[in-house]
């Protein structure tokens, strides 16, 4: 399931053999996997100091550390003299909704820094729509509290709107996937379940491994509910040489 959707925004951002492709940030290795198998050059941004020793173990063991360069970047967006690199493609997977309103602003503006004229960025986040209640919302206070203290979804209008407003990109496709998510949400749940011996061995306490269960539960409970819904969104520069 995570491969598929992965695909799907690499189709999104057309990499393809020769693109030289960004993730950004790290929200696992699916993404850059598979665009080394389109023979795409790939470069992974992360905050994470224990994500980078995760990640480049993962890249030896899968024989593709020779086509994913994996770098540090001091907090959630870099500015123009910590990195300067230019992209024909962005994917970001389901960060927009863990940021600030300010890093929201912040990091659109890095992904229009980053692309190329003719590039395209593709960006799957969470979204809530409009059946969205306020019991919903109050039940994602558990989330922040503990797992992602900025946690807010937004409406897709809003997506919209911050691009429009904070840099010189336009999306041009907006793709919903929420049944798709729905039943990856509900294997990864199941997966969780059945290896809580395995997570307690590694170090994961009993607290830890009930509020992951709760977490995966939350989401599940949302999506078949209609509160929230999970999109990928493709970005390109308003300006593009005649280009679509």
């Amino acid at each position: 399931a995570q491969r598929r959707a992965a695909d799907w925004l690499l189709d999104v951002t057309r990499t393809g053999a020769g693109t030289h492709l960004l993730v950004y940030p790290a929200a696992g290795m699916q993404p850059a996997m598979r665009a080394t198998k389109r023979r795409a050059t790939v470069d992974v941004l992360t905050s994470d100091v224990e994500q980078i020793s995760h990640m480049r173990e993962a890249l030896v063991l899968e024989g593709a550390d020779d086509s994913i360069h994996v770098e540090r970047i001091p907090g959630v967006v870099p500015n123009p003299k910590q990195w300067r690199g230019h992209y024909d493609a962005i994917v970001t997977v389901e960060k927009i909704e863990q940021l600030s309103p300010q890093e929201r602003k912040e990091y659109i503006r890095a992904v229009d820094r980053f692309l190329t004229p003719n590039g395209r960025a593709g960006i799957q986040s969470l979204v809530a729509t409009e059946a969205m209640t306020d019991a919903g919302k109050a039940s994602i206070q558990a989330l922040r509290a503990y797992v992602w203290p900025a946690l807010d979804y937004p409406l897709t209008a809003e997506l919209h709107q911050l691009v429009d407003k904070n840099s010189n990109l336009r999306i041009v496709s907006e793709t919903h996937v929420g049944t798709h998510y729905l039943e990856s949400l509900r294997q990864q749940r199941s997966f969780f379940d059945g290896h809580l011996r395995e997570a307690a061995a590694a170090g994961f306490d009993p607290v830890f491994r009930r509020l992951w269960n709760f977490q995966f539960a939350l989401r599940e409970a949302l999506m078949t509910l209609g509160m929230i819904d999970a999109v990928q969104f493709g970005l390109v520069h308003r300006n593009r040489g005649g280009r679509r």
